[in-house]
Order: C-alpha cells, then sequence, then structure tokens
C-alpha cells in the first residue's frame, strides 16, 4: 500500500502531466484562430467580468503578473481580439476590450464547445466527474492561500 506522501506526490505530477497534455491539445486546437492556450484563457477570464476589466483586474483572475498579463494582452491586440486603452478614469489603468473578431471568435467557439469538451471528459461518468471539480477546487484553494499559512503547517 502507497503511503499519502507517495499518493501526493504522484497528485502533483499528474496535474503537471494534464496542464501540459491540455495546453497541447488546445494550442493544436487553437493554431488555426493563431491563438494559444494562454491567450485563450486570458479572454476567458476577460469574459467572466460583467464590464471590461482592467489589465491588474485581469491579471489577479489568472493568477498571473500584470506585466505577463499584459503580454498576452498585447499579443491578443496584435492579433486583432481586443483592444488595450487607457482607462478613461484612471490614466494609469489600462482596460482590455473585445473586439468584433473576438466577439466572432467567441460565437463559432459556443458551436463547437460541445465536441470539444466530449473529447476531454465524455468517458467520464458524472459523480467521477463532480468529484474530480470538487478536489480540484480544494487543491487550488490550498494553493492559492499559500502565502496565508505558516511555513510549518
Amino acid at each position: 500500500m502507497r503511503t499519502r506522501k507517495e499518493i501526493e506526490k504522484e497528485i502533483i505530477v499528474r496535474i503537471f502531466q494534464t496542464a501540459n497534455i491540455l495546453q497541447t491539445f488546445l494550442d493544436n486546437d487553437l493554431a488555426s484562430k493563431n491563438l494559444t492556450t494562454k491567450q485563450f484563457y486570458l479572454m476567458i477570464m476577460m469574459s467572466s467580468f460583467d464590464y471590461n476589466p482592467t489589465i491588474s483586474e485581469v491579471s489577479n483572475a489568472l493568477g498571473s503578473s500584470r506585466q505577463n498579463c499584459m503580454q498576452l494582452a498585447l499579443k491578443l491586440e496584435k492579433n486583432g481580439y481586443i483592444k488595450v486603452e487607457k482607462d478613461e478614469l484612471d490614466a494609469r489603468s489600462k482596460r482590455l476590450y473585445f473586439t468584433d473578431k473576438a466577439i466572432e471568435f467567441w460565437s463559432e467557439r459556443d458551436k463547437n464547445e460541445d465536441s470539444t469538451i466530449t473529447k476531454l471528459f465524455g468517458y467520464i461518468n458524472s459523480p467521477d466527474l463532480s468529484t474530480t471539480n470538487h478536489i480540484l477546487n480544494r487543491i487550488f484553494e490550498a494553493v492559492n492561500n499559500f502565502e496565508d499559512r505558516d511555513d510549518d503547517y
């Protein structure tokens, strides 16, 4: 029987493996639209706001630095998916806006999304999928709270 430490290490390895495989899968799927997985993820985070978010807001949602987020945003802007503009109320802030090209991309994507999701999760039964989602959320919360913990835990 494996120890808890062995299982924990295997989970970490599997998370990294899954992330790499998923990124490759999505990069291949998005290549025809001249997008990367990270750029796609930035647009997903942008769409989670009910308004046009700032770089700072999106970088917080991504769990990434503002500089990294800005680099992704500038590539998206260069490819015509978003606009990066100074905020009207705070010239120090940059606000992100979807372009017509992005809106068209999402409308096409919504039509094809079911087949992509089925490819990823179709063979996993609903109870296992719910359990996986719950556990991944718990891991995310734990990792997100590392800064609040003592080193001794």
